[in-house]
């Protein structure tokens, strides 16, 4: 899917446990081929337990000795036997399962990794791709864990404690259920995969330590008194590290120049712990925990972005009216995409970003295209486009979009920006059109970012329908720690990634883009 980012504007979910264990494979249902052809395709309703081994239901069996009627398998069930899709009418699919005596313990960590491909929904004015939630629960049990809202595409990995779940020797079930709020839709899988590290969180020296942790950072399961040893002369014991879940080997875990003892009010797992686009380790005269520390309406990453003093009250930078910039946000994810109005963003830093209102994320499938304008700016006035001083001007934009869609990216300022996009395709493309821009600006440039909810499919920005201003890219909204990366043409024969489209020296008072 292209996308059409803002104007001058494989999913992870951590579980409990966030170091790594020794984990041993435990299930393994397909492959991953980005394909559920090795499946089959749903029943449509939920079976009752325990189901059977060998017909297509909610129930799949792996290899084990079971309770009547199923009883010993010397062999998996036929894969063709697995569901592909959680749907409405058949939200779940249970695994059976058998675990050593050495397995089912209390003591273990299990990890799960789910991959999910495409998603959809059959009912009118709905996201094409709908909300999806998944909770893991073992035994029967309450949910062991739960992942947040994802479209599609996703990798959902999460990691529990298997205390309380009565694991036994022999026979267990593990079930996978679909627990998104859109009717009518469906959520294809591509491969399950879980393993087991049965002494995980273990402690044999009582030392508060878990076996894991101890083996993960070189320390002994067997010594109660390494517990109390300062390896990285942070001043913190390596039970207050483990408490704290940070790094006993390094004294600044989050690698944001603060030494982990210098952020009890802040975070050490945070690079930045008042979101306000600062390291904690850059706010040497400001406060990491406050986002505007001498209350002079500046935020901090904007007085040190234009050189001033974040701690002075007196020292406040002058207002910039030299930048206007639009960020479309989309519904499908209406609690991302959105930063303070005084906090800087962009390749060229700039507070006072003009936010829209959250814009329907269904896909028209170009029959009749969406449309928008000025009216669906919300922030920060009402139906108004204000430049980067916060004053207003008589700019307008209006825009042509197939839907919106989010990058699933978040954490960084840069993701904020790349979240939520107007979708475009080679059928219905993206149009974007700025009027009455401002007699100041005589002279400009324009950045145009673009975004995409998996990595790189090829898109054509063009300006004013002009063939030699067009930009042929791979467009990325996703990964790590995401940040923008700036378009430059390159000869072939691959599209260059980037996300950010710099037209350059503009004089006219309007500029209109289309991304296809």
């Amino acid at each position: 899917m292209r996308s059409l980012g803002k104007l001058l504007g494989t999913l992870l979910f951590a579980g409990i446990i966030s170091a790594r264990a020794e984990f041993t494979s435990i299930v393994q249902i397909g492959i991953d081929n980005n394909s559920s052809s090795e499946f089959s395709r749903e029943n449509g309703v939920e079976d009752s337990f325990p189901g059977a081994a060998t017909v297509l239901d909610d129930h799949y069996y792996l290899a084990g000795a079971y309770p009547p009627p199923v009883g010993t398998l010397i062999k998996d069930e036929d894969l063709t036997k697995y569901e592909r899709s959680l749907t409405s009418s058949d939200p779940r699919n249970v695994i059976h399962f058998n675990l050593t005596s050495s397995q089912a313990t209390k003591t273990g960590i299990m990890r799960i990794e789910l991959d999910f491909i495409w998603s959809g929904t059959s009912m009118k004015e709905e996201n094409d791709h709908a909300e999806n939630i998944v909770a893991v629960s073992i035994n029967g049990k309450s949910a062991s864990f739960t992942s947040e809202k994802f479209q599609n595409y996703a990798l959902v990995v999460g990691e529990f404690a298997t205390a309380g779940l009565d694991l036994s020797a022999g026979a267990n079930t593990l079930e996978i259920r679909r627990i998104g709020n859109t009717p009518r839709s469906w959520l294809a899988i591509d491969q399950v995969f879980v393993a087991l590290d049965p002494t995980a969180l273990s402690d044999l020296d009582s030392d508060g330590l878990p076996f894991y942790w101890e083996k993960l950072y070189q320390l002994s399961d067997s010594d109660p008194f390494d517990a109390l040893v300062d390896l990285d002369g942070d001043t913190l014991t390596n039970l207050a590290e483990f408490k704290a879940k940070t790094n006993p080997r390094l004294s600044d875990t989050d690698g944001d120049g603060l030494e982990d003892q210098d952020e009890i009010k802040s975070d050490p797992l945070d690079k930045d712990s008042d979101n306000d686009g600062l390291l904690d380790g850059e706010e040497t005269n400001s406060s990491p925990v406050l986002v505007d520390t001498d209350g002079d309406g500046a935020s901090d990453a904007w007085e040190i972005t234009t050189g001033y003093e974040p701690n002075n009250n007196e020292s406040t930078p002058p207002k910039w009216a030299g930048a206007i910039g639009i960020n479309f946000r989309s519904e499908s994810r209406p609690d991302e995409g959105i930063w303070p109005t005084t906090f800087p963003n962009g390749l060229i830093p700039q507070p006072n970003w003009n936010q829209t209102e959250l814009l329907k994320s269904n896909n028209s499938q170009g029959n009749p295209m969406r449309i928008g304008d000025t009216s669906q700016i919300i922030s920060p006035i009402t139906g108004v486009i204000v430049d980067s001083t916060g004053n207003a001007t008589t700019t307008t934009v209006s825009f042509r979009f197939n839907g919106t869609k989010t990058s699933r990216a978040n954490g960084t300022t840069a993701a904020n920006l790349l979240n939520g996009y107007l979708s475009a395709s080679s059928d219905s493309p993206a149009v974007l059109e700025i009027k009455n821009i401002p007699p100041s600006f005589v002279t400009y440039d324009v950045y145009v970012y673009l975004s995409a909810y998996n990595l790189g499919p090829v898109s054509t920005l063009r300006r004013d329908g002009l063939f030699q201003q067009s930009a042929l890219m791979r467009p990325f909204g996703v990964g790590g720690e995401l940040d923008f990366v700036l378009y430059h043409p390159t000869p072939g024969p691959v599209a260059p990634l980037g996300n950010v489209v710099r037209y350059e020296g503009l004089t006219g008072r309007t500029v209109s883009f289309e991304s296809f």
